[in-house]
């Protein structure tokens, strides 16, 4: 019932289940859910509850000590999926939103979180809690590290976000690469992903020149619809943007287009750049919210053909 993407990491995910062993559930910390455990003081018996016992079913008295650890973290957090819905009640958002569709999360934490996820779920819910698991890679410092508070090679996104804007951290960390592959940061990429959305805003706002019957970036529009569509639906969001560069590129040559394909553009670029996306419809005469318009759509015989080799520069190097 569940997909991993990559599909290599349902391996990782099986692993641990088919080699399971008995989980320490508690954890000597100041901070985190104390463990409903309850130890009658005269008889020793236990007494697991939602409110403490006022009479022990044991021996009938009444003197109790808490159990004084927490829960392990990665116990609350796996009833994330439903009980940030109202279970266990039956609400109208655990009725609406589960099961879920899809799960983000990093490779490392497969078996601290997404497996006990998995498993609390079909023993609380009787159901899976998504459907497809997405593995994203990590970002590591500029010499290949894992970011660490001990390293204090850390980059706080804030900062990012202060200096160069939230669209332009956005754009840059699905750019990178494979969404699953470990990479590198690199504020030289950082500030080619700014170029690339400030080229984007003077092409909109200074080059391009609405004409209704200008085709002549006909094929290259409905390729570009075509590969960000199917880039998307399966989750190539580096190629998706480059095909983004292309037509920009394209449209920079020539700036005659119809309306269409204008609109049809900033749709494409919004995912990856909202606030930008959002500025740029608004500043075409929308009044209304992009967020709910419609996908562009692309008819198969004005795609281009053949096969075509595009050389984007990235971080100084040559991909194709």
């Amino acid at each position: 019932e569940l997909k991993f993407v990559p599909e290599s990491y349902s391996k990782t995910y099986l692993h641990w289940l088919e080699n399971i062993r008995d989980w320490c559930i508690s954890r000597q910390l100041w901070w985190g859910h104390r463990i409903p455990a309850y130890y009658c003081q005269d008889c020793g018996d236990v007494v697991v509850a939602k409110e403490a016992p006022t009479v022990c079913p044991k021996c009938g008295k009444n003197h109790f000590k808490q159990d004084e650890d927490t829960l392990d973290t990665w116990f609350s957090s796996a009833l994330w999926p439903f009980s940030t819905l109202g279970w266990p009640n039956k609400t109208e958002d655990l009725d609406y939103f589960y099961p879920t569709d899809v799960l983000v999360t990093g490779y490392d934490i497969i078996f601290f979180w997404v497996s006990r996820m998995i498993f609390q779920s079909l023993e609380f819910t009787g159901q899976r809690p998504f459907e497809h698991v997405l593995i994203h890679g990590l970002i590591r410092d500029e010499q290949g590290r894992k970011m660490s508070k001990s390293l204090g090679n850390g980059i706080a996104p804030q900062d990012i976000v202060k200096e160069y804007g939230a669209d332009t951290l956005r754009l840059y960390e699905m750019f990178m690469g494979p969404l699953d592959a470990m990479k590198p940061w690199s504020t030289t990429g950082v500030d080619g992903a700014r170029r690339f959305l400030e080229r984007v805003y003077r092409l909109v706002t200074e080059v391009v020149k609405i004409d209704e019957n200008d085709h002549s970036l006909e094929k290259i529009y409905h390729q570009t619809v075509k590969k960000v569509s199917e880039d998307i639906e399966n989750l190539r969001y580096n190629t998706a943007i480059s095909q983004l560069m292309i037509f920009a590129n394209e449209a920079y040559k020539n700036p005659t287009m119809p309306k269409e394909y204008l609109e049809g553009y900033i749709k494409m670029v919004y995912p990856f750049a909202p606030h930008l996306g959002e500025e740029l419809w608004n500043y075409i005469g929308h009044t209304n919210t992009i967020t709910y318009e419609s996908w562009p759509t692309f008819e198969e015989h004005k795609t281009i053909n053949q096969e075509i080799t595009v050389v984007v520069q990235v971080n100084g190097k040559l991909r194709d």
